[in-house]
């Protein structure tokens, strides 16, 4: 405690105050950094469905817009060319994709 104050006569209340003001304002900042890092990590998941379905534990989020976000039905495609009907009807997804069937 005597070191703390020793410190703080050196720098002064008012500096003291301003730091601690830094200090809030950086870790509010990093929380944003970091929430919009997440979003974006999210938002490039291809098993979207399954990631919401286990962590739908976001606080930031409103019951609404969860209830939103469910009701949009964000179901992912890809549109595959191919060359003719016959390429079309033996078309493997499953081995297009490099995944198991279970995951089309």
């Amino acid at each position: 405690e005597a070191k703390w104050e020793e410190r703080l006569s050196l720098v002064g209340a008012d500096a003291v105050k301003v730091m601690k003001s830094q200090d809030l304002s950086y870790v509010r900042m990093m929380r944003q950094k970091d929430l919009k890092s997440v979003e974006k990590m999210k938002s490039n998941l291809h098993f979207i469905g399954h990631f919401d379905d286990i962590h739908d534990d976001d606080d930031d989020e409103t019951d609404d817009e969860k209830k939103k976000k469910k009701r949009s039905g964000h179901k992912r495609k890809h549109t595959i060319f191919v060359k003719d009907e016959k390429e079309a009807e033996t078309f493997d997804i499953a081995k297009h994709f490099d995944t198991v069937p279970e995951m089309v």
